[in-house]
């Protein structure tokens, strides 16, 4: 009898159990649903892409992420009752018409482009030379040299940033920062960024060069500068770099991720180019292997006028060209 009494207990409990377990189903996971309606929305249409029966455009999908953000907000919600269900299928109806949309939809969101003038002048008579480093973000970038009185000048045409320039003396050099800072309360978040960006030397000084830039469009033209020293850190990015002979030893350092990389030096001059590169396909015009990860061009050390190059590049192409 006893027995009986328990096992009926234990059945009411099973019972219970499974209703209860049956309501966490009433759920129906938002989060599962979610992303299983992104997933197969996503393939329906690549699949629909692929036989030429809609036009898609993924490169949108990053305008999708607040969906993140609504999903994770859902998920931890008790949604058991009919109007949670309700909400679900909505969110479900909600994710469909969002994701067919941004990909379908040929649309760009663009912000206004400003305008940004700046001139870098001599901070003192003693400045014989000038260290320039520039710091850039998403951008093209564009830096050259010029006859002119000014040490620099920059212009920025952009929908999200601003450029500041500070300067500081340290003995006869005049140490310049310009740098590309996000502008505040803009909305780069939710449309296009747009940062073109054009900085012109001075050719009659002296010169080294830091370059900071991240996932940009970089090319460096200092082929009449009096250059000594170029450094240049970059991310995802094409880079171009031309470099001239006014100095008789030109010493060149390049860290990069993801790039192609394009290197022009002058005929004639001794190069020397030393890598630690990943996987890189490499073209290094007459240059040929002296030791491991060295490379030299004929008569290198006799040469009067020298550039010294040290690389250390991820994925990427690196090609040294004479001109």
């Amino acid at each position: 009898m006893v027995n009986s009494k328990k096992d009926d207990l234990n059945s009411i409990k099973s019972d219970k159990q499974t209703k209860d377990n049956a309501l966490v189903d009433g759920n129906w996971h938002l989060g599962k649903i979610f992303w299983g309606l992104f997933l197969v929305i996503i393939g329906g249409l690549a699949l629909a892409s692929n036989f030429g029966i809609v036009q898609v455009d993924f490169s949108n999908i990053w305008r999708l992420w607040p969906l993140m953000i609504v999903a994770a907000g859902l998920s931890v919600l008790s949604l058991r009752s009919v109007i949670g269900r309700i909400i679900v299928i909505i969110a479900g109806l909600l994710t469909l018409a969002a994701v067919v949309w941004v990909v379908m939809g040929n649309f760009s969101t663009t912000f206004p482009v400003h305008a940004y003038d700046l001139t870098v002048k001599k901070i003192s008579d003693k400045v014989k030379q000038v260290e320039f480093s520039v710091k850039a973000g998403a951008s093209d970038l564009r830096i050259g040299s010029v006859e002119q009185n000014s040490l620099a000048k920059s212009k920025l045409e952009s929908n999200a940033s601003t450029v500041s320039e500070t300067s500081d003396i340290v003995g006869d050099t005049q140490l310049a920062n310009l740098s590309m800072d996000m502008r505040k309360n803009n909305n780069w978040f939710i449309g296009d960024i747009s940062n073109t960006w054009t900085i012109n030397l001075n050719r009659s000084l002296p010169l080294r060069l830091n370059v900071d830039t991240g996932a940009s469009n970089t090319d460096i033209d200092m082929s009449a500068a009096q250059l000594r020293t170029l450094n240049i850190k970059a991310g995802a990015s094409s880079l171009v770099v031309k470099i001239g002979d006014r100095e008789d030893n030109v010493d060149v350092s390049i860290e990069s991720g993801v790039s192609s990389v394009d290197l022009k030096v002058p005929s004639g001059v001794g190069v020397q180019v030393r890598l630690d590169n990943g996987l890189t396909d490499n073209h290094l015009s007459d240059l040929v292997k002296v030791s491991e990860n060295l490379y030299e061009s004929a008569g290198y050390n006799q040469s009067a006028k020298k550039i010294n190059v040290n690389t250390k590049i991820g994925v990427s192409t690196f090609k040294l060209v004479r001109y």
